[in-house]
């Protein structure tokens, strides 16, 4: 009778610790969740893409046989605390977009590829050849390995006007890479300014900024669309983010 209460006690503590552990492990990856800001800060060197482009596409290197012009358009897309950059081909033969945006470990970029016909699929990114770690100028995205084909998309951005997207597939794991197409695109129209040049940045991503919006009598730069919705819905928001990383630079 004097052992049953103490062990009950400490058995009901042991269970009490034990659903207090296992409460904070289930809501410990919503932490690590990727937030816009955060997003946007790992997808900037692809921020390049924003804007409206011209292309041909290739299916053999070096050869005009098959070869055909298309657009596209890429901005950036925001649903509440979520960031997606998407480039739109208006007028391709292989693909209907190209959606980027971070994994919920808050850390790996990724691809979602939407073709003309079938199901999207989706890429994460991987180094590309021998780099200790990705570099801002080369992104390479590889679906997983499975039942179907792996695809692979290597993003080269050349300069702020000039990049290349290179579709490979793979049959099986083992067998090689063939290439389905490259597209290269130029951006349409004149350059604008750099993406360094203070008040023709976009207050929201830091790119280019092409787009006028005003707040309380002062004008800023948005990049697209997408920034622009953002910064009409929460201007106060977002000026106080474009100024918080404009001292994490200084």
């Amino acid at each position: 009778m004097f052992l049953f209460a103490p062990l009950t006690a400490l058995t009901a503590l042991m269970l009490a610790v034990s659903v207090l552990m296992f409460t904070m492990a289930d809501a410990a990856p919503a932490s690590s969740l990727p937030t816009r800001e955060k997003t946007v800060q790992i997808l900037r060197p692809l921020a390049t893409l924003v804007g409206d482009w011209k292309g041909v596409g290739q299916p053999k290197r070096g050869s005009n046989v098959g070869a055909w012009s298309e657009k596209a358009t890429a901005a950036w897309k925001f649903d509440g605390d979520s960031a997606d950059l998407i480039l739109t081909f208006e007028t391709g033969k292989q693909f209907h977009s190209a959606a980027f945006s971070v994994a919920d470990d808050g850390r790996t970029p990724q691809l979602m590829l939407t073709p003309l016909m079938g199901e999207s699929v989706l890429l994460t990114r991987i180094k590309s050849g021998d780099d200790s770690k990705p570099s801002d100028e080369t992104w390479s995205f590889e679906s997983a390995t499975g039942a179907g084909p792996q695809t692979r998309c290597t993003i080269r951005i050349i300069s702020d006007i000039r990049i290349t997207l290179l579709f490979e597939e793979k049959p099986t794991e083992k067998a090689s890479s063939r290439r389905l197409a490259e597209i290269g695109l130029t951006r349409a129209g004149a350059k604008l300014a750099s993406s360094n040049a203070g008040e023709r940045q976009c207050i929201v991503t830091g790119g280019l900024g092409t787009i006028k919006v005003s707040h309380e009598g002062k004008t800023y730069y948005v990049c697209c669309e997408g920034c622009r919705q953002a910064f009409d819905a929460d201007p106060e928001g977002t000026l106080k983010a474009y100024r918080e990383r404009l001292n994490q630079t200084r």
